[in-house]
């Protein structure tokens, strides 16, 4: 049973960071770039930044940092394999970041409502 639940998680968690990064590539690039480009190029990102988030692991460092890898990630594969001008990759990264603070903090929500549920039903 905890494997089911392990890979449940890991699928939940590289769906949840592939949907964040395509649709911060989808506004910015839906006219210069097609839907097979965006959505290689969020696999490419979603891939790499998990692999750093696993190294940052092994060498014994936060692997918050992944985050950060990541937005750098949004950049560059933007400017790389999309063709993005310099601003709009940069607004690639900045929707990705608030996509990303949206998210945690509305898991953060839950996770503290689900807490004070708990304490009170006690």
């Amino acid at each position: 049973m905890n494997i089911l639940i392990f890979f449940i998680v890991l699928t939940a968690a590289i769906g949840g960071e592939f949907l964040t990064i395509y649709l911060s590539y989808l506004p910015v690039s839906s006219r210069s770039a097609t839907q097979k480009q965006m959505l290689h190029t969020s696999f490419v990102v979603t891939a790499y930044s998990m692999m750093a988030g696993t190294l940052l692991g092994f060498v014994d460092l936060p692997r918050s940092l992944s985050f950060l890898v990541a937005a750098a990630l949004v950049h560059f594969m933007g400017r790389r394999m999309l063709q993005q001008s310099h601003r709009q990759a940069w607004y690639s990264c900045l929707i990705f970041i608030g996509l990303a603070l949206l998210a945690g903090l509305t898991f953060t929500c839950f996770m503290h409502t689900s807490a004070a549920n708990e304490c009170l039903a006690r």
